[in-house]
C-alpha cells in the first residue's frame, strides 16, 4: 500500500487550466483585457482561490495520509458470538407467530391474551 504514499501521485500543477487552451489573438486580447484589470485592482480572486487551493491540496494530502495509514494496518478479525441454538420453545413460538400472522388483527388480540392467560394461569399454580 506504499503507492498511496507516493508523492509523485499527488498532481503538482497549475490549479487552473485557462493557460493550457490555446487561443487565437482576439481571444488572447480578451484574456489580456481581463488580466489588465485583475492587476489594477490589487490583490484579485485568482490569488485569493490558489491560497485556498493549496490549503484543499494540503487536506488533501493529510487525507490520503489517514487512509493509507488506515490501509497499512492489519485489520483485526471480528469476533463473533456463537448463533443461539434453537429449542422446541423457539421452534413452537415461530410456528405460534406464523399462524398468529395469518389471522385478521382481532382475532390476534383474542388469541395472544388467551395464551398470556393461560401461560399466568401455569405460572401461578406453581
Amino acid at each position: 500500500m506504499e503507492f498511496l504514499r507516493d508523492l509523485c501521485l499527488v498532481k503538482k500543477g497549475k490549479v487552473s487550466n485557462i493557460d493550457a487552451i490555446d487561443v487565437d489573438d482576439s481571444a488572447s486580447n480578451i484574456g489580456e483585457s481581463i488580466n489588465d484589470d485583475a492587476t489594477c485592482d490589487g490583490p484579485s480572486e485568482a490569488s485569493g482561490t490558489t491560497t485556498k487551493k493549496k490549503k484543499t491540496s494540503g487536506q488533501q494530502s493529510d487525507a490520503l495520509d489517514r487512509i493509507a495509514d488506515s490501509l497499512c494496518r492489519p485489520s483485526t478479525p471480528l469476533v463473533l458470538p456463537p448463533a443461539p441454538k434453537c429449542d422446541e420453545i423457539d421452534s413452537s413460538l415461530a410456528v405460534i407467530g406464523w399462524r398468529l400472522r395469518q389471522m385478521n388483527p382481532t382475532q390476534q388480540l383474542h388469541v395472544i391474551q388467551q395464551m398470556m392467560n393461560l401461560t399466568f394461569d401455569v405460572l401461578t399454580k406453581n
